[in-house]
């Protein structure tokens, strides 16, 4: 008796989709790697972009803030010399005040009483520009009726860099006119004639302006 063997048929072989499905399991092609190689250079360059734009934006916050520091510590120096100035109008018979123009911008010399001392003393201070820098000096103190015939000024650096530092003043009898310097004027000022002061600094292309009463 003859037993019967049963053949496999073309459908029990492997096909050849059937054999590529199982070498893609094995791995990843060499398209796939490059692509996914790509992708990831890019998001490493726009994370590189926004952490270099967070940094920038730091460092011109600090930079701000420092400048603005700066401002106010000028503003406030120059708020007390002019202050501490006006006492000396009755003293000196003339406004102790003066400003004037240079090539480099606006040039204020002012006396005051010397900080600390009731000697009579005076200091004189002058304020200007000087290779874009704004720049406070002052000289050793002395008698206001016999000024000593040359002064050696010390200069301290307020801010920098400055593009221009421009000066007006207000006049009580010339119908409340703003002049650029006190040489426009035609002749020496009277004591109290100068009632207000304009100051303004070019700084990176923007103009901050200040106005000072001077009146007592």
């Amino acid at each position: 008796m003859h037993r019967a063997i049963a053949w496999p048929g073309w459908w029990a072989l492997p096909r050849a989709t059937d054999i590529r499905a199982i070498d893609r399991a094995a791995g990843f092609t060499l398209v796939e790697v490059l692509i996914a190689i790509s992708l990831m250079a890019v998001l490493a360059v726009m994370c590189w972009r926004g952490l270099e734009a967070v940094v920038s934006g730091r460092d011109r916050i600090l930079q701000g803030g420092e400048q603005m520091q700066a401002l106010s510590t000028l503003m406030a120096q120059l708020d007390e010399d002019l202050n501490r100035s006006q006492p000396l109008r009755r003293v000196l018979g003339r406004d102790p005040i003066l400003l004037s123009r240079t090539p480099a911008g606006a040039l204020l010399a002012l006396e005051r009483p010397v900080p600390g001392q009731s000697t009579g003393l005076v200091q004189h201070v002058e304020w200007r520009v000087d290779a874009g820098r704004l720049q406070r000096g002052y000289a050793a103190p002395e008698n206001p009726l016999a000024p000593g015939a040359a002064r050696t000024m010390v200069w301290q650096t307020l801010l920098e860099p400055v593009e221009d530092w421009r000066g007006r003043i207000l006049r009580r009898n010339l119908r409340r006119q703003w002049l650029d310097a006190q040489s426009d004027l035609g002749g020496t000022a009277n004591p109290g004639d100068i009632i207000g002061l304009e100051f303004a600094i070019v700084q990176g292309g923007q103009t901050l302006t200040r106005i000072l009463a001077v009146e007592d």
